[in-house]
């Protein structure tokens, strides 16, 4: 088994039904990562006992309960991205990012949408840090628009922005831009 086989197991276990341009996780690295954190705990447990003194042995148990902790937040976070893909109804979109926040479109708002393939979302997020709706290492959908978006966003704190241009995540953003200018 090969760490592709497993990546490629674990998006079929959290990916939607059918993957489509409505998804956002396929180059997300969130799940290796709790997989990575899980497969570190294995020698990393009993070190924690073997480590420390015998008199401080609840310190160990607290650090075991910390790493499957941390790996269990993980694969949660990863999962409600891939269960959340983003909605495209009627009269209005909702761009997911998983918990973190979520942004409300008008549907006929959209003047322009546009895809980025292999962006530089560090660049974006810093020159654009409302309208940076995507995900590291994801491809990205520019859309400028006719009317402010509705941006709630929930970590790290919870706040409430708008703004005419938003870059969001995307699995497959050609087909996105395809729907969005169906819709506009």
């Amino acid at each position: 088994m090969t760490v592709t086989d497993v990546a490629t197991g674990l998006r079929t276990i959290f990916d939607p039904a059918r993957a489509s341009a409505q998804t956002y996780v396929e180059k997300n690295m969130l799940g290796m990562l709790g997989l990575i954190v899980l497969i570190a705990a294995l020698p990393e447990i009993p070190l924690h006992h073997v480590l420390l003194p015998r008199n401080d042995w609840w310190i160990a148990i607290l650090l075991d309960a910390l790493v499957l902790y941390t790996a269990a937040w993980i694969f949660g976070l990863y999962g409600i991205m891939a269960c959340s893909p983003h909605v495209l109804d009627g009269e209005r979109l909702i761009f997911h990012r998983g918990p973190l926040g979520r942004a409300e479109v008008e549907r006929a708002s959209i003047a322009q949408a546009t895809p980025i393939e292999n962006p530089d979302s560090r660049a974006i997020r810093r020159a654009k840090p409302d309208a940076y709706f995507g995900l590291p290492g994801s491809d990205l959908v520019h859309l400028r628009l006719n009317a402010p978006a509705r941006i709630v966003r929930t970590f790290p704190v919870l706040r409430e922005t708008r703004t005419e241009e938003l870059y969001i995540a995307s699995d497959r953003p050609r087909e996105l831009c395809a729907l969005l200018h169906d819709f506009g």
